[in-house]
């Protein structure tokens, strides 16, 4: 297992909310580019995914996206979340922003309970 992803010095702390199934949502294809360096400026440290971590983990896409999302863990640090509140306060001088990228009936939601948590951070 590697350290806990962390963003570098000219990048943002991004958390990846409603990520989706391997190889169909967009959300995880947001994660593979940011995973892949695509997007300098973004570095994916958290994934908030009700979903697949919650009631959905037995229902379709739900054990591809736990393999994908152990490997992951456990390749580059990232941290898997089933809620907001598991994952940490943002650190001090970091810059943090959410990728809401869920289903767009669940969007709006998912946006307030962003904000609701103060997930994000930037000044």
């Amino acid at each position: 297992m590697v350290d806990p992803a962390t963003p570098g010095d000219k990048q943002a702390e991004v958390i990846l909310v409603g990520c989706g199934c391997p190889l169909r949502g967009m959300g995880w294809y947001h994660a593979v580019q940011m995973i892949g360096k695509e997007c300098p400026s973004a570095a994916l440290c958290h994934v908030v995914e009700p979903w697949f971590l919650g009631g959905g983990a037995s229902g379709p896409g739900g054990p591809e996206f736990a393999e994908w999302a152990k490997e992951t863990e456990a390749e580059t640090g990232i941290q898997f979340n089933k809620s907001f509140g598991d994952v940490p306060a943002v650190a001090d001088g970091v810059k943090r922003l959410a990728l809401i990228s869920g289903r767009t009936a669940d969007n709006p939601r998912l946006l307030s309970e962003c904000i609701e948590v103060r997930l994000w951070y930037w000044t």
